[in-house]
Parts: C-alpha cells; structure tokens; sequence
C-alpha cells in the first residue's frame, strides 16, 4: 500500500499504516477512551499473533502527533467469528483530547476507502448508546441500527447463593456431572488431552449455530480455537466450566481473566447442546461461575448478551446482574448484496 492511500494530514496529524511497534500504543488508547474496558497488553499481543491472515483480511491505520505519539486509530477487517467475504467490521478511536480535529473523519473516510477498493457490501461498528458524540458521527455517515447487546455486571458480594441452593442439586440428581476443563485435562492426562478438547469444541459449535447474529456463526477450526481460546494468556481452565451426560460433554461456560480491570471476572460463552436444553444446566454452570468469582476474591462479572437471546438474559437478569447502557451495532451499506454461488472461495460456508 503506497502512502498515498491514507489520509493528507490534518493540521499537525499524520497517518501512516499500524505496525506490530503500534500495539502499546493501541492498548493504552483504548483504555483512555474505555477505561472500564482496558485490554491487557499480553492479551492483545496473542490476539495479534493467532489472527488468521491466510483466511481473513483487515487493514489499520494511525494518527500520529508530529513527536510520533500514537492519538487514532482506524480498523476495518473481516469477522472471524461472523465471516463474510463482503462485510466488514470497523472501528474508529480517537483520543478524548484530540476529538474535534477531523481526525476520525479522515480515519473513516480512509475506511471506506478500503471497504470501496474490495467491493464490500457493508460496513459494521458498535458504539455504546451512552456515548452521544459516537452515536452522532456514526448517524451523520449514513449508519443505521442493527441490533442492541446488552452489557451486564453482577455485583458478586449481593449475590445471594441460597436461592439457587437446588440449580446444582436439580442436574446433578438427573444425572448431570459439573466438572471444569482443567479437572477433565487432569483426568486424562497428556493422551486423552486431544479428544477432551476436541469434545468441547464440538459443544461451542453446536451452541453457536442458534446464537443470535447479523450473520451466521463462523465456528473456528479446532486447532485455531485452542490458540485463541484455551492457550489464550486469559484462559481460565478450572474456571471454564463443563457439563457432562455419562461420557459426552453436554454443555460450558467459561470464564476469562480481565487483568487490566482487577477484580473484573470475564463472563464468556455458554452454551448447550440441543438436545439437554431447558434442564437447569445452564443456570447451574453459572452458579458455579459466581462461586468461583467469590472464592478467588472477584467483586464482579461483566458479560455481554444480544438483545435478542432472551433465554440467557432470563438467567442473568434472575441471578442479579444489572444492565448498563446498550451498545448499539450500525451497519452502513455500500452496495446492494449480490447473490454468492454456494462453493465459490467468496462463499461464507467454505469457511465453516
């Protein structure tokens, strides 16, 4: 990419394309923007290195102060976990004390800039609805509404463990088994460690297909969900919790440390499989999460859950966790959707 394809300075901004030398930078933007939602260095540093550059693309660029100091940046690349070859996730950060400058009007303009060059369909950004100034620079651009997911935060120390005495008590005395993945991989040892993850896979998968989605669910390769999921400096085994009918793991939900907020519990996936839903097994899993929160000095969960999945929001909102302001998903469309031979390499399913 020559230099001419990113934006003309702005005043005393550059642009200029990110580097692996910008990810500092880039985390501790984020957290003076989001500071309730800082990232962990080490975390983002993974990500970076497991992102699958041989199946999906992106491009990013930063605004720069003329000592070199990194105040914006502008991201648009595929979903890995919502793939389409023609739709594209964005986002624009500016520092709070440069806004106003143009600065994240250039950073989109190049955006859409890219997205034009490879004849995307659509383009996709969330903003938190709190956050008015984002919610109008998005608007202003031609950006509609979406979908809405919800924010949650359980406050662990008012959660009281005596109303869902029986959640564990109702599965486990149908036979269910609570267990964690860091007590299967014990279990099994180095030769069995394979076919246990490869078990729990197969339960994201399944879990997966339903969720509620602008697309359909990407599910990851196995060996690419280990690198981002289970060797993930964040992962949490003996609080990624299972559950198992006889021998067959029937259901998850796992927790990840978020150790640029201390004391913040990351609520991740949790899923069943079709055919063991509406059992408790779900509830019971998450009762655990919270035992785990309190016994390893936690004083919060936050997770996040789309509008639209009432059956787990139902549990959230009975165990006590609060909504904070929506995010809202915009999408901007580019052009009109063409149809997608099924087997063409632009088809989504050849990706699945």
């Amino acid at each position: 990419m020559s230099g001419s394809d990113f934006p003309k300075p702005t005043g005393n901004v550059g642009f200029r394309a990110f580097t692996a030398d910008d990810v500092p930078a880039w985390v501790e933007l984020h957290a003076r923007i989001l500071p309730e939602h800082a990232q962990d260095l080490a975390d983002v540093v993974h990500r970076e290195a497991t992102w699958d550059g041989a199946r999906f693309w992106r491009n990013r660029a930063v605004a720069f102060t003329p000592d070199g100091r990194v105040i914006g940046v502008g991201i648009i690349e595929h979903l890995h976990w919502q793939f389409h070859p023609h739709r594209y996730a964005v986002r624009v950060l500016v520092d709070p004390n440069h806004r106003g400058l143009g600065i994240g009007t250039s950073l989109h303009a190049w955006i859409v800039g890219q997205a034009s060059r490879r004849n995307a369909w659509s383009l996709r950004g969330e903003v938190q609805e709190k956050d008015v100034a984002a919610v109008r620079f998005v608007m202003q651009r031609g950006y509609v509404e979406a979908q809405r997911n919800w924010e949650s935060r359980l406050d662990v120390e008012s959660f009281d463990p005596d109303q869902f005495a029986n959640a564990e008590r109702r599965v486990t005395g149908a036979g269910i088994r609570l267990t964690s993945l860091a007590i299967e991989l014990e279990r099994v040892g180095a030769a069995g460690r394979d076919a246990v993850l490869r078990a729990v896979h197969d339960v994201e998968c399944e879990g997966s297909t339903d969720e509620p989605s602008l697309d359909p669910i990407t599910p990851a390769p196995f060996e690419r969900w280990v690198a981002e999921v289970v060797e993930a400096p964040d992962a949490l085994p003996d609080a990624f919790f299972l559950a198992a009918d006889d021998t067959r793991y029937v259901a998850l939900s796992a927790m990840m440390q978020r150790r640029a907020t201390p004391g913040v519990l990351g609520q991740g996936f949790t899923a069943v499989v079709k055919s063991h839903r509406g059992r408790g097994i779900a509830m019971a899993l998450k009762v655990r999460t919270v035992a785990y929160a309190r016994a390893n000095g936690y004083r919060e969960i936050v997770t996040w859950n789309n509008s639209r999945n009432r059956p787990m929001l139902r549990i959230n909102e009975a165990m006590g966790f609060v909504k904070q302001p929506v995010w809202i998903e915009y999408t901007l469309q580019l052009r009109e959707p063409e149809c997608v031979e099924p087997g063409r390499p632009d088809d989504p399913s050849a990706l699945q």
